[in-house]
């Protein structure tokens, strides 16, 4: 697994952040507020890399520009 941090892109919602991945993008992550009974942290997010390197690279191509200002 690797955790990242989506405040930079001005993400505060780490749920809200994960299925936007899914439905615009077909990527899954796991959203670490999950793991918080209480105070949960909502601006870092999970990815699991435990998959074939096939799935990473077509994962990695869909998320292309994500990180990106828009222009």
């Amino acid at each position: 697994f690797i955790n990242v941090d989506i405040a930079p892109l001005g993400e505060t919602d780490d749920v809200a952040f994960c299925q936007r991945l899914v439905r615009e993008h077909g990527v899954a992550a796991i959203p670490v507020s999950a793991f918080y009974a209480r105070d949960p942290i909502t601006t870092v997010v999970r990815f699991c890399f435990a998959k074939h390197d096939q799935t990473l690279d077509a994962a990695l191509s869909r998320l292309d520009g994500v990180a990106r200002p828009a222009a």
